[in-house]
């Protein structure tokens, strides 16, 4: 089909087939069809006309379901995160039970029971520092890429990021109660 226009052919002889195309009667209709359509355009009243100012091409129930499952999706192949995150608690239930071995019902040993659940509540921080760069790292892909794009809304990125973890809290959490509640 190139070698017939001539194209990138310094010796071609032949037709322009641009002016050729501009000089035919199916060039002059087609013009004369999309101008109708133009005019028609801005001929009819803003009443007839569908109107849609969305934000979002989804509506935020779909948005929710999609990346919630792109959340649990993306948890599931970190799994050095996820055996982090439960290593965290067994070693830190492991070690609140050693450390208050065969408590009895004394004075003494009902203020161990009650800095043993003190030192439950320490498990926060480390907790706090296995989140911190995740979050940080999806939040920066959200604003750089998903958030300028419209793709879903900050609300659904929210969700999403909190409602995928919960799961695996849990669980981390009961195998913490096991190991450190005797």
């Amino acid at each position: 089909m190139l070698e017939c226009i001539g194209a990138g052919n310094p010796d071609y002889k032949g037709q322009d087939w641009g002016d050729v195309w501009a000089k035919s009667t199916q060039n002059e209709k087609l013009t004369k069809e999309v101008q109708e359509i133009i005019s028609s355009r801005r001929n009819t009243s803003t009443g007839d006309m569908t109107r849609d100012d969305r934000e979002y091409a989804m509506p935020l129930t779909t948005q929710l379901f999609a990346v919630i499952h792109r959340s649990f999706v993306a948890m599931w192949r970190d799994p050095p995160y996820v055996i982090g995150m439960f290593m965290l608690h067994i070693f830190t239930g492991l070690f609140n039970t050693f450390t208050f071995w065969h408590l009895g019902n004394s004075h003494i040993d009902m203020q161990s029971r009650l800095f043993s659940v003190f030192m439950t509540l320490t498990i926060s921080p480390p907790l706090i520092q296995q989140l911190q760069p995740r979050y940080l790292n999806m939040r920066s892909l959200y604003e750089s890429r998903e958030g300028n794009s419209k793709i879903y809304s900050w609300v659904a990125f929210v969700w999403g990021a909190i409602l995928s973890e919960i799961p695996y809290r849990l669980l981390a959490g009961t195998i913490y109660c096991e190991f450190s509640c005797h």
